[in-house]
């Protein structure tokens, strides 16, 4: 069971990770609230999951535009 930091820390992590990629200043901005978010931030493992994340998420965009062509 995740302690209440442990939980709060992967909260943080979850809301940060569905920052818009076209607003980089947000993130950045959102590094200097303090030095955990900025490890946070700085994390490979964490620009991982949001290029993932990101990504994940345009596919699904670009294949409904597919299927709205194909449809028309």
């Amino acid at each position: 069971m995740l302690m209440l930091p442990e939980l709060v820390d992967d909260l943080i992590a979850e809301i940060l990770l569905r920052v818009k990629p076209g607003e980089p200043a947000c993130l950045v901005r959102a590094s200097l609230v303090c030095k955990p978010w900025r490890r946070l931030i700085s994390d490979p493992t964490f620009r991982r999951r949001y290029r993932a994340f990101h990504r994940a998420r345009l596919r699904i965009v670009c294949d409904a535009i597919e299927w709205r062509q194909i449809v028309s």
